[in-house]
């Protein structure tokens, strides 16, 4: 269990993407799992752009900031949705977005938990 999320709760992963081998899915995916064995909910934005890829062929190209930007959008919407923000890894503020998904977090009241400060 997470310090100060509740069992149950709804957690938005978050953390260096871009510049990662493979988008750092391994650790999203990883980190999915291990959440929701622990009785969360968990949205992972690498399930999220798999998912755009299988049904509209979209290919993430990590140099394509405009397309990048639209998907940040939905993440935002996702964030907003959530309980809580994990924060994977201690890179995130090498990301281009994942500041932004933090300071999104907390400005609309979301607890921001990082991975380091659980291990």
């Amino acid at each position: 269990m997470i310090k100060n999320i509740p069992y149950g709760s709804i957690i938005y992963l978050c953390g260096k993407m871009r510049g990662e081998p493979c988008l750092g899915y391994a650790k999203f995916f990883y980190w999915q799992v291990v959440l929701e064995k622990s009785g969360y909910k968990v949205i992972n934005p690498s399930a999220m752009d798999v998912e755009r890829m299988l049904t509209t062929g979209y290919v993430i190209d990590q140099d394509d900031t405009h397309a990048i930007g639209l998907v940040v959008l939905d993440d935002l919407q996702k964030v907003f949705e959530s309980d809580a923000v994990f924060v994977i890894g201690d890179n995130w503020e090498e990301s281009t977005f994942a500041p932004v998904e933090i300071a999104f977090a907390r400005g609309v009241g979301k607890l921001v938990v990082f991975e380091k400060e659980e291990i």
